[in-house]
């Protein structure tokens, strides 16, 4: 009895000590290229997942959050897709789906997506400071 006992012990703790990642790893801003080495930003809040690609804007999304998998919806609740986080930190965000994988970069940026958009002079500022380092990245 006691070996079992002290088995159940060790799994309890080593179950209970692993590192699971939650929302507040993929909270931020993000900025990574695509193939075409197009530059594009990602804004992750509680609720919302935000693209913002220089061709065409700011595209807002709702998602969920599973485990390692965010699921994207749009406002009519349709689901849109998947990501799987391949691996996050203080610094990086990996995310695929079944076509393609991106590197993403923590960016910290003076003023947020999610409070810029509320006023029309945050956010006249913070698209110009998006173009910026659009500019900066594809002249690099």
């Amino acid at each position: 009895m006691k070996p079992i006992c002290v088995l159940v012990l060790i799994l309890s703790f080593t179950l209970g000590c692993k590192q699971e990642k939650t929302n507040k790893d993929i909270l931020g801003h993000w900025w990574s290229t695509q193939e075409d080495s197009s530059y594009f930003e990602l804004y992750i809040n509680e609720i919302e997942f935000v693209l913002n690609h220089a061709s065409y804007g700011p595209i807002p999304r709702k998602y969920e959050y599973h485990f390692d998998t965010i699921y994207l919806y749009n406002f009519e609740n349709e689901k849109l897709g998947k990501w799987r986080i391949v691996d996050s930190s203080d610094s990086v965000l990996v995310l695929s789906n079944q076509e393609e994988e991106y590197k993403l970069y923590r960016i910290n940026i003076p003023n947020s997506y999610f409070e810029s958009y509320q006023d029309s002079l945050d956010w006249e500022s913070f698209e110009e400071e998006f173009h910026l380092r659009y500019l900066k990245r594809r002249y690099q």
